[in-house]
């Protein structure tokens, strides 16, 4: 039991200490159970809860979101690879974008299927390649 606690203790603290947006998906329901204070300040939310509930968010974070052919291909993908990654503009709470980095991870417990999302902010290096191209 200790070492259970323990290793719940660690998770928290590493899902939480991220600079990234790391979030919980569950694969079923098509939503967001779960994200950490660094996702819910990059895409912009006053909190979690607030994220969670949003009826178009908690689905997809793309620009624009998915529709539902997409997105269930994108389901049956992760459920049969287990993973996927792309580069993709993602829309703020506020309206606003930035392009990042989305790595999802597929896992399964107590015979229920989730993802691990990631999403890394590639916002400064996209600003950096456009003076460069424009220089």
């Amino acid at each position: 039991m200790l070492i259970d606690q323990n290793l719940s203790t660690l998770s928290s603290l590493l899902f939480e200490q991220s600079d990234d947006c790391i979030g919980i998906y569950d694969l079923t329901d098509e939503r967001f159970i779960r994200v950490n204070q660094a996702g819910v300040r990059m895409l912009g939310f006053d909190s979690e809860q607030d994220l969670l509930t949003d009826p178009i968010r908690s689905r997809s974070l793309q620009i624009p979101p998915l529709e539902e052919e997409h997105r269930a291909r994108l389901l049956e993908r992760i459920l049969r690879d287990g993973q996927y990654d792309e580069t993709t503009e993602i829309r703020r709470q506020d309206g606003g974008s930035f392009w990042g980095q989305l790595f999802i991870r597929g896992f399964t417990t107590h015979d229920h299927p989730y993802a691990l999302v990631r999403i890394v902010d590639q916002g400064r290096l996209y600003q950096a390649e456009r003076e460069l191209d424009h220089s």
